[in-house]
């Protein structure tokens, strides 16, 4: 099984916190979010799935949640949403 995982970038991640209104989802600092992605990338690995990373911009993800919460869950969707846009 393949799972993206998405990517937010440090210069971009300000953007995201302000989209999810400061969602729990959405830690304060970068590096704590990057901690807990690195952690469920390591977690999709080691229940033998193979993981592909999902480059996000503010801009395109706000633009997929007019009328969802932004949560955790919704970038998942929205990155599997591009995998599967790129693959067509």
């Amino acid at each position: 099984m393949l799972s993206h995982i998405p990517f937010i970038s440090r210069e971009h991640y300000p953007a995201f916190r302000r989209l999810s209104r400061e969602h729990p989802d959405f830690p304060a600092s970068y590096d704590e979010w990057l901690h807990r992605r690195l952690e469920y990338r390591a977690s999709e690995q080691g229940r033998g799935h193979s993981v592909e990373d999902i480059e996000i911009e503010p801009s395109e993800f706000g633009a997929w949640c007019q009328g969802r919460l932004v949560t955790r869950l919704a970038l998942l969707n929205f990155a599997a949403h591009k995998a599967g846009q790129r693959k067509s």
